[in-house]
């Protein structure tokens, strides 16, 4: 209350007397009058002020949420508003004007506002919500992850693709090199990223270069061999011949006895330094009797028997490597009665099919006795 003053001849000046009421919980117009009567019963002329309890305070504007928002291309952008709090209207929404295409990247800006029912206007609020691609490309690998290539060989590049939210999908990039002419690992990289910064994982492949070729064996010597029984079989051997290894003796497996008539295999193999194993290759050793007996006459090749007297067989012994020995086998005959030249032949065939060369015996039936006169 700021009060009134009087001013009177008799009494001076002073402060008027104020009456009426102001509540400034409620709006609307009030009177405050103002009056004084002097000492000697004098009244002044009421003079009045009025009162206009009005609302004069903005609302306050307050958003729910961040004032900066993220939101995927593509997604879903969900409007959290903001609320208004008055002296007078108390507190509600606040009302949002902008809209937000989540299919374009960019900034948008939402804008807050509200004016109380008594026309005072709440200082605006802005939301800036930011519409990007903050999504990684995806990679898949065309192929094995793990690739064997030949030693020399040619190693195709198979690739990867990526897909992505906003780009769509291609081929990745490639980093790495393959040396074909050497034995190892190699890893090629795959990689990409996106028109909007964003970089995929990247992926691998592993390509080992490694040696598939089998050596090759070669013989050396015949691939049947004959060793006379009793006698010394000597091992050729067999090579290898190998594109990383080079060359060599392969392994031997096998014996051979040749105390013991029959057919022996040796068998020749040989595993490179890279696990490779060749064809194995055999020889076949083949222990036989070809030694043809031996024939010795036993006594004179030639031989005298009287006319009329009795022939005598001392026959013929055979010595051979295998059967050992005994008496050949007699053929022809002599007729003691008869004068002439007769032969006796001898012969041998062994066990094993080796026959004797024959030798021969010449019995003479000869007349050496004087006649008797």
């Amino acid at each position: 209350e700021q009060g009134a003053t009087y001013s009177d001849n008799v009494d001076g000046s002073g402060s008027a007397v104020p009456s009426g009421t102001v509540d400034t919980t409620t709006l609307g117009s009030y009177t405050i009058t103002y009056n004084y009567t002097d000492s000697s019963g004098n009244a002044a002329t009421p003079i009045t002020r009025t009162v206009i309890v009005e609302d004069q305070t903005k609302p306050l504007l307050t958003l729910n949420g961040d004032s900066t928002i993220y939101v995927e291309y593509n997604g879903t952008y969900s409007e959290l508003g903001a609320v208004f709090n008055d002296n007078v209207d108390g507190t509600g929404d606040a009302v949002s004007s902008g809209t937000v295409d989540t299919s374009t990247l960019g900034s948008y800006t939402i804008t807050y506002s509200y004016t109380d029912a008594n026309g005072n206007v709440a200082d605006t609020i802005t939301r800036t919500v930011i519409v990007e691609d903050s999504t990684k490309p995806v990679l898949t690998l065309n192929g094995e992850s793990t690739v064997y290539v030949g030693l020399d060989g040619t190693y195709t590049e198979s690739g990867a693709s990526w897909t992505d939210n906003y780009d769509g999908s291609g081929s990745a990039v490639v980093s790495g090199t393959v040396d074909s002419t050497t034995l190892g690992s190699y890893t090629i990289t795959y990689s990409y990223t996106d028109s909007n910064g964003n970089v995929a994982d990247t992926i691998t492949r592993t390509v080992i270069v490694e040696d598939q070729t089998k050596p090759v064996l070669t013989l050396n010597g015949d691939s049947t061999i004959y060793v006379e029984y009793n006698g010394t079989y000597s091992e050729l051997g067999a090579v290898f011949n190998d594109n990383v290894d080079g060359t060599g003796q392969a392994v031997a497996s096998g014996t051979v006895d040749t105390s013991t008539l029959g057919s022996y295999t040796i068998t020749y193999s040989y595993t490179d330094a890279n696990g490779n194993i060749a064809d194995t290759i055999t020889r076949t050793v083949i222990v036989e009797d070809s030694t043809v007996p031996t024939i010795i006459l036993i006594g004179n090749p030639t031989i005298y028997v009287e006319y009329g007297d009795t022939y005598t067989e001392n026959g013929a012994s055979w010595t051979d490597n295998y059967d050992g020995s005994g008496q050949a086998v007699v053929s022809g005959t002599v007729d003691e009665t008869t004068l002439g030249t007769y032969t006796i032949t001898y012969s041998y065939t062994d066990s094993n099919g080796n026959i004797a060369e024959e030798v021969t015996r010449t019995v003479i039936v000869q007349d050496t006795t004087a006649p008797e006169v």
